[in-house]
């Protein structure tokens, strides 16, 4: 949560994300960082599919007064275990969609590590010193035509 105010971040839909604070306390997780490289030691966890059982997106949302947003999260490279680790999400200020963010690391050469943390994945500067609503939606991916699912490992916030 907000350091300063003690607000805590909406995860929707909640059964679908996973608090984690180590890397053994979720079965069904595929990715696996170390919690101590994780801001605070913690971050959630969401993956979802092409598929029409899940949902077409997941988002975290909180609000801020500030002239400025960064979203930092932990990004993972080509894992040994086949596991989902591309990235596709978009900011959302105030309902609006402002910044987009997609992570393929069998895309980067050389190969990044299998884990790369404190990323900053998306920012807006510039907004009127008021209160904002923000969303970071993680969604399915289109890479070559192709839908694919996405993690997002949702580290932390700043704002200004």
């Amino acid at each position: 949560g907000d350091e300063r105010s003690g607000a805590k971040p909406a995860f929707s839909p909640a059964s679908y994300w996973v608090a984690r604070t180590n890397a053994n306390d979720c079965s069904t997780c595929q990715t696996e960082p170390q919690p101590d490289l994780a801001h605070g030691k913690s971050w959630a966890d969401s993956t979802i599919y092409p598929d029409p059982r899940w949902p077409n997106e997941t988002t975290v949302s909180f609000q801020f007064t500030g002239t400025a947003v960064y979203i930092y999260a932990i990004l993972a490279g080509d894992l040994p275990n086949g596991a989902v680790t591309g990235t596709h999400v978009v900011l959302r200020i105030d309902g609006q969609d402002r910044a987009n963010f997609d992570w393929s690391p069998g895309d980067t050469k050389p190969t990044p590590p299998d884990y790369q943390y404190n990323q900053l994945i998306l920012q807006q500067t510039g907004l009127e010193n008021t209160l904002h609503s923000v969303t970071v939606a993680n969604q399915i991916g289109n890479i070559r035509g192709l839908q694919v699912a996405s993690v997002l490992l949702f580290d932390y916030v700043m704002y200004t």
